[in-house]
């Protein structure tokens, strides 16, 4: 069956009036001002091919020998772009990718976090440095304002990248620097919550990103299924499925900016929680480190 329905009025003056409608789907005819290419029409393509000459060249012919016209006359060809509704490409697959690889992309830092403090841990490094005169505050801030530097630039850097390039949509830089940063805290924090509960360098690093990337996986059922909102609360209170939840509503063409942190999403909750869960992390990691 022709993908085509062709509209024209033939005349023997050779004048015909052509009105092309693609009927194989909506999303495969856009509007051509917002593409430097016009052959991505399918219309206008209809025409680059040359296909419309050619059938154009045989219907004058027919017609010249049908009409007895003296002339061999090239009709004019006019195509139009028929009405259609606005196209909006689904990105619910490519934000599930998205998501996970965010997640993951914070994962070595955990890791090499917890080895190295275990590894001080086993080699009784901290110890030694308390006997010396070190405190134990100023052991630990010591690796706080360490990673947190560290991660500071590597969140400027990663959004540098992932907003121009429209991985976010329109996001605002500065939102998705303070959302990423915020998780970043987090994770260091989660990461000296975990470390007295290990005494091998390499099982710590390996168990820090398993359970990031577990927990950042988590959030995918959740987008995908319709649950409520005190599930996602309970489950937020981890912070790498609270950060996948916000990643995943970046993830459009709006993407998010100071003026829907608060209200975009079946949960737009997600981005206080991703604030509180740095707070109540970094209490937790006292409790555990003190």
């Amino acid at each position: 069956m022709d993908p085509w329905t062709t509209l024209w009025t033939p005349s023997i003056y050779g004048h015909h009036s052509w009105a092309l409608v693609d009927k194989r789907g909506q999303d495969k005819c856009h509007d051509t001002a917002k593409f430097s290419d016009p052959g991505n029409c399918p219309a206008n393509s209809y025409i680059i091919m040359e296909v419309a000459t050619l059938q154009a060249s045989i219907d004058a012919a027919i017609t010249k020998i049908e009409a007895n016209l003296p002339h061999y006359i090239v009709p004019n060809i006019q195509a139009k772009m028929m009405p259609k509704e606005s196209f909006r490409p689904s990105l619910q697959g490519f934000s599930y990718t998205v998501l996970i690889y965010m997640v993951m992309a914070f994962a070595p830092y955990v890791t090499v976090l917890l080895v190295n403090l275990v590894q001080e841990k086993e080699n009784k490094l901290k110890e030694l440095m308390r006997i010396m005169g070190t405190s134990d505050i100023a052991y630990w801030l010591s690796w706080i304002i360490t990673y947190a530097v560290i991660m500071f630039f590597a969140v400027l850097i990663m959004n540098a990248i992932t907003i121009p390039g429209g991985i976010f949509g329109r996001s605002s830089y500065l939102v998705m620097v303070i959302i990423c940063y915020l998780y970043g805290l987090t994770i260091i924090m989660m990461s000296f919550m975990i470390t007295p509960f290990f005494k091998n360098a390499k099982s710590s690093g390996l168990f820090g990103s398993l359970i990031t990337t577990i927990f950042g996986a988590i959030a995918i059922p959740l987008v995908i299924v319709d649950v409520s909102n005190s599930v996602k609360w309970a489950l937020s209170l981890f912070s790498p499925t609270a950060f996948a939840l916000a990643i995943s509503q970046a993830v459009d063409v709006e993407g998010l900016q100071f003026d829907n942190l608060t209200t975009k999403g079946a949960f737009p909750a997600i981005n206080l929680i991703i604030m509180l869960d740095s707070g109540y992390y970094f209490v937790l990691s006292v409790g555990a480190v003190f």
